[in-house]
């Protein structure tokens, strides 16, 4: 079972983005049905002067350790709704689909509310799972990069012994997160049964850096009825 473990995440990351799209539309199209403008909706283009209504952002990934990137990435969207635990609440920053190396990379800071530093509250596994079970996201940060030789993307997460911290900036138009000893699931490879320590996934520390193209500003009214859509999803499987 353990080797199937970031087989595992790619399908619950994958599986999150694909929600939250499909309840974003559903959303959307519930709120023109009743009259709701689509511009209070979905997108505050003149909430800060960095945004643009077109363009892709830029970023950048740095991990050292038992593996190494330096790579710069587009980022495909920016997204601001009011905090909390709902699937589109707080702040989102995604990499845009199609990268050769960076398999999917977004950072999460659900109680995001104004710039300044976030570190994540419960690094626990049980407390991850709580959270994604709950919200649809894995963790403030979900990160997997393919690997040379290798068919399996390497996903890369928390561990209580992790640090990690995340500065959201002018208005929500840039980032950077540090993070050390983040770890990967365990897998066959990892294990040298004539090493006498206990077996660990692949470590990494490293760094995130990105700037936003434009930023989408979620109405309360419009992450109210995602937030909703997604709980009746959730209780119903």
């Amino acid at each position: 079972m353990r080797t199937n473990q970031s087989q595992i995440a790619a399908l619950r990351i994958s599986g999150c983005t694909s929600i939250r799209t499909a309840i974003v539309l559903a959303a959307a199209a519930l709120l023109a049905c009743t009259g709701r403008s689509s511009s209070a909706a979905t997108v505050d283009s003149a909430a800060a002067p960095s945004e643009s209504a077109e363009g892709s952002g830029t970023g950048h990934l740095h991990l050292t350790g038992d593996v190494t990137v330096d790579h710069d990435f587009a980022v495909d969207a920016c997204q601001i709704a009011p905090p909390g635990a709902g699937l589109l609440s707080g702040y989102h920053m995604n990499s845009k689909d199609g990268d050769s190396t960076i398999v999917s990379l977004a950072v999460v800071v659900k109680d995001y509310d104004k710039d300044g530093p976030y570190s994540p509250a419960d690094k626990s596994e049980e407390g991850q799972l709580n959270r994604a079970m709950a919200t649809g996201d894995m963790g403030i940060m979900q990160l997997m990069v393919a690997r040379p030789n290798s068919p399996m993307p390497l996903a890369v997460m928390l561990k209580p012994t992790s640090t990690f911290v995340v500065t959201i900036s002018e208005r929500g138009a840039k980032g950077d997160a540090e993070f050390k000893d983040m770890e990967s699931p365990l897998s066959f490879e990892d294990i040298d049964l004539k090493s006498g320590e206990k077996p660990h996934g692949k470590k990494v520390s490293g760094t995130v850096t990105w700037s936003c193209g434009h930023i989408d500003r979620l109405d309360p009214t419009m992450n109210k009825a995602v937030n909703s859509m997604f709980d009746g999803l959730t209780k119903n499987h």
